[in-house]
């Protein structure tokens, strides 16, 4: 897991030896990107950006344009195409998250919040939920379900929070 937040710990140099000796060792890489230039991740398995980060990294023109499921695709497949991820699952906000494979199947999840008090750490959470699924053996639709729901009772919280197995199956 790399949750690279941009501060200068991983230096493009650092990733790409990460990534390079995952690989060999058949491990599985998967980035939480902060990001513009996604190439730095170039091989990584799994990539969880925000749809803003997404297009950002892809250059589309209008940084202001709505949220919607064929953009997300459309990008995705760029990215994908262009870095060789297995898959990109992008957090939408209160359009949900969406997933596009390298085999150009997609799914899209709308939102399980049902209140939202803060979005702090929102992203964290499906990173750490989608991993921990993921080394558990779940399905990429099952691991990103569970990193949904768990995304969803996070930003029902008040700052930064813990979300527990418990939350989950209730």
């Amino acid at each position: 897991i790399l949750s690279d937040y941009n501060k200068g710990i991983f230096t493009p140099n650092l990733v790409k030896t990460i990534i390079n000796i995952a690989k060999r060792k058949n491990k599985i890489i998967i980035v939480d990107p902060k990001r513009h230039d996604f190439s730095i991740y170039k091989g990584a398995t799994y990539i969880t950006p925000n749809f803003s980060e997404l297009k950002q990294a892809t250059n589309f023109p209008d940084q202001k344009v709505k949220n919607n499921n064929n953009l997300v695709i459309k990008l995705s497949k760029v990215m994908i195409k262009k870095l060789k991820f297995k898959a990109i699952i992008t957090t939408r906000s209160k359009d949900g998250i969406s997933v596009v494979d390298s085999s150009n199947n997609y799914f899209h999840l709308p939102s399980e919040a049902k209140e939202v008090f803060d979005v702090s750490g929102a992203g964290d959470t499906v990173l750490a939920y989608l991993a921990s699924s993921i080394l558990r053996g779940d399905e990429l639709r099952t691991a990103t379900m569970i990193s949904n729901i768990a995304a969803g009772i996070a930003v029902g919280k008040f700052g930064t929070s813990v979300v527990s197995q418990e939350e989950i199956n209730n």
